[in-house]
């Protein structure tokens, strides 16, 4: 069986920025006066039950001022500790759409989608399992996502219970990897009240 565990996580939802401690030839400017309100750190997080808010200042070029950039990440780990699936929401700006991304194992038949099930089969509105696209895999991983609309979002926001993610592995067997929402609507206003 498997259990869910909130750990800091690379972020799978802006991997193809630039990392925040490249180094750059910006040129220094005089030290702003203490009056002034001090630099937030490079990088912070917050856990909200089964999910962790994690910000990061991030440099995409040298002539760019850095931005911060947030997302919620839900691991789930098997008995022994160790990770098996990430989870991650978030969006590269207030003008682009939320993303909830999936990294799972490798070991996945890619012919279908994952189907991920909020609170159990379908709910009490009748609505089904939300598909989630299969879109790589490499050494460390299978990404599925899905660009959730207006609707989707409220209903992640509205849950505090377990759903779940299926898919099937290279036997064709259906493997469940449990996804929560507990903690996920106070995360998500934290994470809107960091701009994202």
């Amino acid at each position: 069986m498997m259990r869910l565990k909130s750990i800091v996580l690379v972020g799978l939802l802006f991997a193809p920025l630039a990392h925040p401690h490249a180094q750059t030839n910006r040129t220094t400017t005089q030290a702003a006066p203490s009056s002034t309100r001090p630099p937030e750190p490079d990088r912070s997080s917050a856990t909200f039950g089964d999910w962790t808010l994690r910000c990061e200042q991030r440099v995409a070029e040298a002539a760019t001022p850095a931005a911060r950039h947030c997302e919620l990440v839900q691991a789930v780990q098997d008995q022994s500790g160790k990770p098996v699936a990430q989870f991650a929401i978030g969006r590269v700006s207030r003008t682009h759409p939320w993303r909830l991304v999936a990294m799972l194992p490798v070991n996945l038949t890619l012919t279908e989608p994952g189907r991920l099930t909020l609170g159990g089969g379908r709910s009490a509105n009748g609505q089904a399992a939300i598909e989630m696209t299969l879109r790589a895999c490499g050494p460390n991983g299978c990404l599925a996502d899905v660009l959730p609309d207006a609707a989707l979002v409220a209903r992640l926001r509205g849950l505090e219970q377990q759903g779940s993610l299926a898919f099937r592995d290279a036997t064709n067997t259906e493997v469940q990897m449990p996804f929560s929402t507990r903690g996920l609507a106070v995360a998500w206003a934290a994470l809107e009240r960091e701009g994202a």
